[in-house]
């Protein structure tokens, strides 16, 4: 987009429609997949991925802002917000056919696998030019088609894990859960700042003397520091207490910011995503296992969707107001109203972790 002309505030603008979309789309989705008896969760996680491999040969074809782009732009964010979502989904759809999926190992090949991407979308850019990038996902989108084919064979008509929700009203939730609110708070905070650095790497990049190939190298470290902790949590949670690893991954992102405000070249970037392996490794899986902790089988699903509706939420403030903040104050203090936000997150975080589960 920015190849494009467009503005960060612009871009901003949209990613946070985007946001809300896809949180309206996956209501109504899940709707379908809970009172029909004729689509599944691969089968729609099919007709989400054609129509995804529609926008990027439509984003392909438009080479100028304009209301078409950015309508298809918001399209296609919304549709890929919406398929991770799906992904999960399917998880538990499998497990209840008997298909059990190793969490860790999972993740640690998702992250192994952008981080190829990454390197691969680097070197082609530099040759070919930012259109390549959108040809390149085309080509991806009709890879996960085939991947969610195939494993449409493993799957059978059935209607995915639905876990039995509590009966007690949002506002008796909210009030037995006080504390469970304010680590939402200071987890949005904190993923917040981080996926709107990730949706302004580039500029970030560029603004430190680096290139469309650094940001693609760095981002395939963060992959690939990823893969052996995510692997391993399992193994870490049993020797270290959540409320510990919540105040490494906070102070880790913190740090890892931080680096972003005082680099004049990449070096610096470079070496610091090896707080990748302490931060985001650490902060997601540890999120999960929290809720799944401190809840009560009835309140699971609600508890899960607390954290995702608080975290859209932020999400939509954080990429609506980074675009303004870049273009009117500049990369720098962009990257410093960030690493205040991460930092005030890790306090919350940490302060308000409670590891008493709740009775059923």
């Amino acid at each position: 987009m920015l190849s494009r002309g467009v503005s960060s505030t612009t871009i901003g603008s949209l990613i946070a429609i985007a946001d809300l979309l896809s949180m309206l789309l996956q209501i109504v989705i899940s709707n379908i997949l809970d009172n029909s008896n004729k689509v599944n969760t691969i089968q729609m996680s099919i007709i989400i991925s054609v129509l995804l491999f529609v926008t990027t040969i439509i984003n392909y074809l438009l080479n100028v802002p304009s209301i078409s782009l950015y309508i298809n732009y918001i399209c296609y964010q919304s549709l890929i917000s919406i398929l991770m979502t799906l992904c999960n989904q399917i998880s538990g759809a499998l497990a209840n056919q008997g298909i059990n999926i190793n969490f860790g190992a999972a993740r640690a090949l998702g992250s192994f696998s952008f981080a190829i991407t990454c390197f691969i979308y680097g070197v082609v850019t530099e040759k070919h030019g930012y259109k390549s990038i959108t040809l390149s996902m085309a080509i991806m989108s009709l890879m996960i088609i085939a991947i969610f084919v195939i494993t449409q064979r493993h799957f059978k008509q059935e209607k995915s894990i639905k876990l039995k929700q509590d009966n007690i009203p949002f506002k008796d939730f909210i009030a037995r859960h006080k504390y469970y609110i304010l680590t939402c708070l200071g987890f949005a905070l904190i993923m917040g700042a981080y996926s709107a650095i990730e949706n302004f790497y580039l500029p970030i990049v560029e603004n430190c003397g680096g290139t469309n190939l650094d940001s693609s190298i760095l981002q395939g470290l963060k992959a690939i520091f990823e893969i052996p902790i995510i692997y391993f949590f399992p193994t870490i949670e049993k020797k270290i207490n959540l409320k510990t690893i919540f105040f490494v991954s906070g102070l880790s992102f913190t740090l890892k910011t931080l680096v972003l405000v005082f680099s004049t070249t990449t070096l610096p970037i470079y070496i610091s995503q090896i707080l990748q392996t302490t931060s985001y490794a650490l902060l997601i899986p540890a999120m999960i296992s929290y809720i799944n902790k401190i809840m009560s089988q009835k309140e699971l699903a609600r508890g899960h969707s607390m954290q995702s509706i608080v975290q859209t939420l932020f999400g939509m403030i954080y990429v609506s107001i980074s675009g303004v903040v870049i273009d009117n104050m500049g990369i720098k203090m962009f990257c410093s109203i960030t690493t205040i936000l991460t930092f005030i997150g890790m306090i919350i975080i940490t302060l308000s972790i409670k590891e008493n589960k709740s009775s059923d």
